[in-house]
């Protein structure tokens, strides 16, 4: 399997686990250099709606400086599928959030996790 087959496998693999990917390929922050952002985002962690716990969606984001390199945006959307897959496993109470330098922690929640709005998928009351 190519390099790219790969990394197709592992963002379809995080999709059917829940999470929205969205791409960008830019200069911000590379200098010169053409860069590349992958973000894994949702709005429900283990039945709960993250709007109602924390006021935002779970958001974790990998970036790779050589777009020209196969292995290196192999290796970084692997960064991004392992880091969800971990927080999932490490936090099934609480709603994680990446920091500054690359960590994932508990963020602070308004209420009880066990207590906290369940998330229905496409329930309009989500959405108003």
């Amino acid at each position: 399997m190519t390099d790219f087959e790969q990394i197709h496998q592992l963002k379809i693999s995080l999709i059917e686990k829940g999470w929205d990917i969205e791409e960008k390929y830019s200069n911000d922050g590379f200098g010169k250099l053409v860069g590349y952002h992958i973000f894994a985002r949702r709005c429900d962690w283990h039945g709960k709606f993250t709007y109602a716990l924390t006021g935002h969606i779970i958001s974790f984001c990998e970036i790779c400086e050589t777009i020209s390199e196969s292995r290196a945006l192999l290796d970084t959307v692997q960064k991004l599928h392992d880091k969800c897959t971990r927080a999932w496993i490490d936090f099934p109470n609480e709603i994680p959030f990446q920091t500054a330098t690359n960590e994932i922690k508990a963020d602070i929640i308004f209420q009880p996790f066990e207590t906290a709005r369940e998330y229905h998928v496409n329930d309009k009351r989500y959405f108003r």
